[in-house]
């Protein structure tokens, strides 16, 4: 049984008193199969802003963000199958690490990092004071992922690629129609990122995917997902690769959590009948 070590509260981000209460809540534990607990670590939650859509139609904002915003979050998913301990992301850094105490997991419990893509809300918590934050975990992303940010002007990537040297691992995602193996499974889902990659978890015959940042204004994506944002390194082949994954979980009914999502439950995406797709927590 791997020692579990409770972190100290000088160690912890400055947060105000109702986050730090916040942050000490014990997330909501989800299964899958018999052995698999997983748990959606929630750092932020509000508002976005329809500004980041790219060529949204005005009848679609009336319809769907009369305000002129959607509800957003950021998300990190951690797994635990018996004192195997996985962490997909690790968000900003800002309550993921009380989150995980209030687990009873520490960093040096973490025996892997998958990181879907390398943008800063994703890999914020993989430093502490300039080092690696799980000591003694490897970290596996696409090789794509890795080549692209491995160029100039990636200073925040840089620092993590070389604070994990000798333990990172690079990965050839498979499409979604792949054969799933047991354990996690990662699938190709690029143009947010050059390499944004999602993860499959199988436990048995359930399985549950984690999509990354294929959606970030559920609001106008669903029942649009035609739409892209701002932000998507190539916002049409993130439209193409969002449309194919809704097709597919929708029929295949796989339950999906993401890390823009605003629930910290699953979701099911179901076909809307007219060109989009519904969400509805499970």
């Amino acid at each position: 049984m791997k020692k579990r070590m409770m972190m100290g509260a000088a160690a912890l981000l400055a947060v105000t008193p109702l986050a730090a209460q916040q942050a000490a809540q014990k997330p909501e534990t989800i299964r899958v199969g018999t052995a698999t607990e997983v748990w959606v670590l929630q750092e932020t939650s509000g508002q976005g802003n329809t500004g980041v859509l790219v060529d949204a139609p005005a009848r679609v904002l009336a319809d769907h963000a009369p305000d002129g915003t959607f509800p957003n979050a950021t998300n990190a998913v951690l797994v635990r199958r018996g004192d195997d301990v996985t962490l997909i992301d690790a968000g900003y850094g800002r309550t993921i690490f009380e989150k995980m105490a209030a687990l009873g997991i520490a960093p040096e419990d973490v025996d892997r990092v998958l990181l879907t893509h390398m943008h800063g809300d994703h890999i914020g918590g993989m430093l502490r004071d300039g080092a690696r934050a799980f000591p003694n975990a490897t970290v596996a992303l696409s090789q794509r992922e890795y080549d692209h940010f491995s160029g100039p002007g990636n200073e925040g990537a840089a620092r993590v690629f070389e604070a994990y040297k000798g333990s990172l691992e690079m990965l050839s995602p498979g499409e979604i129609t792949s054969p799933m193996a047991q354990g996690f499974t990662p699938i190709a889902a690029y143009g947010h990122t050059p390499g944004h990659t999602m993860f499959m978890i199988r436990d048995g015959y359930e399985q549950l995917l984690v999509w990354g940042d294929l959606t970030h204004a559920m609001a106008i994506q669903m029942p649009h997902p035609e739409i892209s944002v701002r932000y998507d390194s190539d916002p049409a082949v993130a439209r193409d690769n969002r449309i194919a994954v809704l097709r597919a979980v929708a029929a295949e009914r796989t339950p999906v959590v993401g890390m823009h999502v605003a629930a910290t439950s699953p979701g099911q995406v179901s076909d809307n009948g007219e060109g989009g797709y519904d969400f509805r927590v499970r």
